[in-house]
């Protein structure tokens, strides 16, 4: 099993493990470059899990990737908490609410300072009005 396979299945256990249930994953590539992740009112009901993949890295490299966010629920979309399970990993974004069928950028950033070997960070963001998050596993195999 290699290390990509091996992120994919911790994933797996994790998200089942944390939700309980299974989560969907809604995402895609975009002709812009980048993924663009659905946000739908059901699946932020259920909960949204994806992964960042970051691939190999150096120790003290830092790298940043794009996510487009697409809100298809029925309301506006208002980020109110990010949570991270390390400091490692940022997210940087506009701060305004989104309308329904507009996409905005979440900007990932890994900052592999002091990080060695396979990591795999958890990135939750919360939206005002729905009790589950989007869950973004952040992985990168740092040499």
């Amino acid at each position: 099993m290699n290390w990509r396979t091996g992120a994919a299945a911790v994933a797996v256990l994790m998200s089942m493990a944390c939700g309980g249930a299974a989560q969907k994953k809604t995402s895609a590539e975009t002709s812009q470059g980048g993924r663009v992740i659905a946000l739908t009112d059901s699946a932020l009901m259920q909960g949204v899990v994806d992964t960042i993949g970051f691939g190999r890295m150096s120790s003290g490299e830092m790298a940043v990737k794009e996510v487009w966010l697409e809100n298809r629920t029925s309301r506006p979309l208002v980020i109110s908490q990010l949570k991270r399970n390390c400091g490692c990993v940022t997210m940087d974004y506009e701060s305004r609410p989104v309308l329904r069928g507009e996409r905005f950028k979440l900007q990932v950033t890994f900052d592999s300072r002091g990080e060695w070997g396979w990591q795999l960070k958890v990135a939750d963001v919360c939206f005002a009005g729905f009790e589950r998050t989007l869950r973004l596993y952040v992985d990168a195999d740092i040499r």
